[in-house]
Formats: C-alpha cells, structure tokens, sequence
C-alpha cells in the first residue's frame, strides 16, 4: 500500500481577474442606536477582486438604491470596464423595480445569492 498525496488548497480562492467584475453589496440594520449622523442602517459595497470597501450610512431602507447608484457611477469613472455584476442578497431593498431599472439602465448584472 502506498502513501496518498493531495495537492494543497489553492492560496488565491477569488476567481475574479479585474477591478470592478463583482461587486458584493449588503445592508445590515436596523442597529439598536443611531449613529452621530442619525443613520440606523449601513450599507456595506466590496469589490471582490482588491477587497476594496465602501460604507455608505443611511437612514432607511429606501435609501440603498441612491447610495448602490452612487457607488456604481464612481466605479465607472475609475474602473478601467466599470461594475459588471453586482451581487446581493434576496432582500427587498435589493430585488426592486428601482434596482432593476439602475442595473438595466448601467448594463450591469444583478446576481442574488440563494436564500438559506
């Protein structure tokens, strides 16, 4: 019998190849105290490839499309390709007439991740 040998785990596991190919976005709140801004919700914008992060502070939940708007145009203007998939969660701040509208209109693809 012989000794089995595996190959080691891959250091890199991110399978994206440029700035700006996902976009990973969440909203996290209502938070129990208000922040000094008077914000409850934060919304949380990642670039999958540099790890680049963003927070955006909102008062509500209606606010996440202004804000996910605002990301995105920057990142057209500084990504050499602009945003290609944004990829968020089943949540109805993001699966929304308005949302699908903002990513039609961008040509960006809106990924949503499988409820568990």
């Amino acid at each position: 019998m012989g000794k089995l040998h595996r190959l080691p785990f891959p250091h890199d596991t991110s399978k994206t190849r440029s700035i700006g190919e996902i976009v990973h976005a969440d909203l996290c709140g209502p938070m129990p105290t208000k922040s000094f801004g008077g914000s409850k919700y934060y919304l949380l914008l990642k670039d999958d490839y540099s790890h680049y992060r963003e927070v955006c502070f909102i008062e509500s939940k209606t606010e996440t499309t202004d804000c996910v708007e605002k990301f995105l145009k920057k990142a057209e203007k500084q990504c050499p390709k602009g945003v290609r998939v944004l990829r968020t969660d089943n949540g109805l701040e993001f699966v929304n007439s308005e949302m699908k509208e903002l990513t039609s209109r961008l040509g960006i693809r809106h990924q949503r991740t499988v409820a568990y």
